[in-house]
């Protein structure tokens, strides 16, 4: 499948979010208002298949998510991408409990839709979820709102997503 890569710079933007709230263990999860900032472009040159990161002097705890999920999709599509340079700037503390890996994660798969797509909203969820290995942070993330979302026996997910607050 032949695909092609918008030439102008590409925003996104990924809620943090809070999983296991109350009885709704693993089920239920809710956006915040607290943000994973990307801002990407084209660099120039011929090069292929390069990713530059600029986290704006945080230092990664951990590997890259975002660039994972990026490149996952890439593997999957079998497609070729120009090189990017990627502006990175989170609200989300790392390791606090606000979804932060899920907020990577979601945030490589939408750059990734941006630049390639679009992709269908359940395609991004099956995909989030099988990289976060657990549907709830990443639901939040990819949907916003109140979540709901099951795993189901042969790994796809579903979620629903309500306006919070109501």
């Amino acid at each position: 499948m032949a695909m092609r890569m918008r030439s102008e710079p590409v925003e996104v933007a990924v809620p943090a979010s809070v999983a296991n709230l109350g009885p709704g263990l693993d089920a239920l999860a809710v956006a915040l208002q607290l943000y994973l900032h990307l801002r990407a472009w084209r660099l120039p040159g011929e090069g292929r298949n390069d990713l530059e990161f600029d986290f704006g002097g945080f230092e990664l705890d951990g590997d890259n998510l975002i660039e994972r999920s990026f490149r996952y999709m890439a593997a999957r599509d079998s497609v070729d991408f120009p090189s990017l340079r990627v502006e990175v700037r989170s609200e989300i503390p790392s390791r606090s409990g606000l979804g932060s890996s899920a907020a990577a994660t979601v945030a490589g798969l939408r750059l990734y839709d941006a630049l390639f797509g679009p992709l269908p909203m359940q395609e991004l969820l099956n995909v989030a979820c099988e990289l976060e290995g657990h549907p709830d942070n990443a639901a939040a993330a990819l949907l916003g709102g109140l979540t709901t979302s099951c795993e189901l026996p042969d790994s796809s997910v579903i979620a629903l997503s309500m306006p919070w607050p109501t």
